[in-house]
């Protein structure tokens, strides 16, 4: 599931603060998100994009809670993976 301007735009908003306004690192995490499974995807954008806490979003994805944290553990470890190899 590639990664919409609109999804990139929220995610900016809520990081330049911390990040310095670093437009190089969100567009390499935007590449990177595009490599992702679409389940690893799916619960990113459900729980991150969207702003829901892990137990709504594996309610909303028909998901048991675990199955829905080890996703998000995996997209993040792909994600951490991805950033560093482009460096």
């Amino acid at each position: 599931m590639p990664f919409d301007e609109a999804a990139l735009s929220r995610l900016e908003e809520t990081l330049v603060p911390y990040s310095s306004g670093d437009a190089a690192l969100f567009a390499r995490l935007a590449e990177c998100r595009e490599k992702l499974t679409e389940p690893m995807a799916e619960a990113l954008r459900v729980t991150y994009d969207e702003g829901r806490t892990s137990d709504e979003a594996a309610v909303l994805l028909s998901l048991n809670a675990a199955t829905l944290r080890k996703r998000l553990e995996r997209a993040r470890e792909t994600l951490r993976l991805c950033l560093s190899k482009i460096k």
